[in-house]
């Protein structure tokens, strides 16, 4: 499981595709293209509750995406993370992070995007 922030800086959405890769501390790298098909759906972090159960267009402005990919095993703790816009609007992420659902002990702390 995926979770990715948008934050609520004036055009921070975006439409664009959004790629993701990670790695582990053993070298793996995983590549998750076209993360927008992936879309599961919108939660709210503070109230640990689901918004929508449809899938809906992701990486709207103040919202907290959630994406359900299937990607060879991790077996060592994630220690990067990358994400690639393709297309050249202003998309402004505010954190990351994966869940690995068989492990609980490979999950990551988040990661925090700047500009």
């Amino acid at each position: 499981m995926i979770t990715i922030e948008t934050t609520c800086t004036r055009g921070a959405e975006t439409s664009n595709i959004v790629s993701l890769r990670f790695g582990d501390t053993n070298s793996n790298v995983i590549l998750v293209r076209h993360l927008n098909s992936k879309h599961l759906r919108k939660v709210d972090l503070l109230e640990q509750e689901v918004l929508d159960d449809m899938p809906r267009k992701p990486f709207q402005a103040c919202m907290v995406d959630q994406f359900e990919v299937t990607v060879p095993c991790v077996n060592s703790p994630i220690c990067y993370l990358y994400l690639k816009l393709i297309g050249n609007d202003d998309w402004r992420p505010g954190f990351a992070q994966i869940q690995v659902l068989e492990g609980s002990h490979l999950n990551t702390d988040y990661f925090y995007f700047r500009r």
